[in-house]
């Protein structure tokens, strides 16, 4: 039986579609911070492979709210791969990360093989709960990717200077799905066959002609939380995919 933390968001119900027989359970019936109630469920069902999405993944709200990112980053990723290893040893144990362990000083593409240097608080979290998982002893598959949903893009405004490899959510959740057939473990990046920027990425979206370009720059003027400008990653591991 497959579990998929976090279901109810953008990827997670890209997920769903394509493993719908999946475990889906709300935050209420696997609150990850509380290690107690998800040895239990653990326990109790015994999945077999497990796709963690659950994550804060707000770069200002991680700065602004430290102590919750860090307990549903990695204290909540640890308290799912201890109750695994207990109860479920044998389970393959997927976490959803990002480009954003890297520190994006530059536009130089960074593979599975380069050293994470995040530089906020958010990339440090998800380098932490990555090594969590790459340490815990069950065999586990580390997906980095950047991504959005193909929805009306939700903001005024989109960067012209802020760029990835980026791809929709159904363009990853396809990819998860590709990974994990070829069996790969370890570290792997789902990445798009070009480089955008997020106005670029913004401009592919329905109904979203509308957005105007906006620089990094403009951002800092009235923000301080400090963004991954670049997010280019790239793959030695895995084909690229088209994004759409």
């Amino acid at each position: 039986m497959m579990l998929i933390t976090g279901a109810s968001g953008k990827l997670g119900k890209e997920l769903v579609r394509l493993f719908p027989e999946s475990l889906t359970p709300s935050h209420s019936e696997l609150p990850i911070e509380d290690k107690a109630a998800v040895s239990k469920y653990i326990a109790s069902h015994k999945p077999d492979t497990t796709i963690h999405l659950v994550a804060m993944t707000s770069v200002p709200g991680c700065e602004t709210d430290k102590e919750k990112a860090w307990k549903i980053n990695v204290e909540g990723t640890r308290n799912m791969v201890e109750a695994l290893r207990l109860h479920s040893p044998g389970c393959r144990f997927v976490l959803m990360s990002t480009p954003c362990v890297f520190d994006g000083d530059d536009e130089s593409p960074k593979d599975e093989s380069c050293v994470p240097s995040p530089d906020n608080f958010y990339g440090l979290t998800k380098t932490v709960q990555e090594a969590v998982v790459s340490s815990s002893g069950l065999k586990h598959l580390i997906v980095r990717a950047n991504f959005i949903p193909y929805e009306k893009y939700p903001h005024a405004r989109a960067f012209i200077d802020r760029k990835s490899t980026y791809l929709f959510a159904h363009n990853v959740a396809r990819g998860i799905r590709d990974v994990m057939d070829a069996g790969l473990t370890g570290i792997v990046h789902i990445t798009g066959d070009r480089v955008l920027s997020m106005y670029e990425l913004a401009k592919m979206c329905p109904d979203s002609a509308d957005v105007e370009p906006t620089t990094m720059e403009e951002y800092y003027k009235t923000n301080s939380h400090r963004l991954t400008k670049s997010m280019i990653i790239t793959s030695d591991r895995w084909n690229a995919y088209r994004i759409g």
